[in-house]
């Protein structure tokens, strides 16, 4: 199974800075409805709340996550996600 990939990822009131800007896997639940972005590229954009983190090992954490994804998937509210990707605060 492949894993969904995102980038452009803002993390809402968080602590961790010590994984700006480093790939890293994040477990959660879509919390918003999933809105679908067609221009050249196909962008999805949702909010995750997020359930666990992994730079180096797995950590539970908790905070909610905007994520662009440019993958090819059907995202539903309520979908419970395993994705790899960049951090950025705004």
């Amino acid at each position: 199974m492949a894993i969904p990939s995102f980038s452009s990822t803002y993390i809402f009131g968080s602590r961790l800075n010590f994984i700006k800007n480093k790939t890293v896997f994040l477990k959660g639940i879509i919390v918003s409805e999933p809105k679908e972005k067609k221009t050249q590229i196909r962008r999805t954009s949702f909010i995750l709340e997020s359930k666990e983190i992994n730079s180096d090992n797995w950590h539970k954490i908790s905070g909610k996550v905007l994520v662009n994804s440019y993958a090819q998937y059907d995202f539903l509210y309520g979908d419970y996600l395993i994705l790899e990707g960049k951090l950025f605060i705004p």
